[in-house]
């Protein structure tokens, strides 16, 4: 597959046959952790869950107009697509998704920050530990 730029808010795309549809820039973090959680399910069902989730993760993923386009060319049994071919290619925009930088706004600028005094005793002077009495302990009740 062509290499995809790496720039956030740059458009994504996926390839199938030779075709490519534009998918949107970003994917909220919800989705790409149900596809997670789908590709690693177990069982007698996981083939269904992988396939409901490989058209779910689509139909998020594709700009509106591209996911009506995409099912048109799926469904075209002329070009004879295998779930193969659509599992690779939501793997590989997968990847390129979570490979995707991500910006985090900083409430503090970098480097150490200056609270004011600070203590560098951590343990407790002798004067604030007590001993119970004997009236305080069980035994002494």
């Amino acid at each position: 597959m062509t290499e995809q730029p790496e720039k956030q808010g740059t458009p994504m795309w996926f390839e199938l046959q030779d075709e490519k549809f534009r998918c949107i820039p970003k994917l909220a973090a919800s989705v790409l952790i149900a596809h997670e959680r789908a590709m690693s399910a177990e069982g007698a069902g996981r083939g269904m869950v992988v396939l409901a989730e490989l058209d779910n993760y689509l139909r998020k993923a594709l700009l509106p107009e591209e996911y009506v386009r995409y099912r048109t060319f799926a469904d075209d049994p002329a070009r004879e697509i295998e779930i193969e071919d659509i599992g690779f290619a939501v793997m590989d925009l997968h990847a390129r998704y979570l490979a995707r930088p991500t910006k985090r706004p900083s409430d503090s600028p970098d480097g150490p920050g200056s609270t004011g005094d600070t203590s560098t005793d951590s343990s407790p002077s002798e004067d604030s530990t007590s001993t119970p009495s004997p009236a305080e302990t069980p035994e002494g009740s």
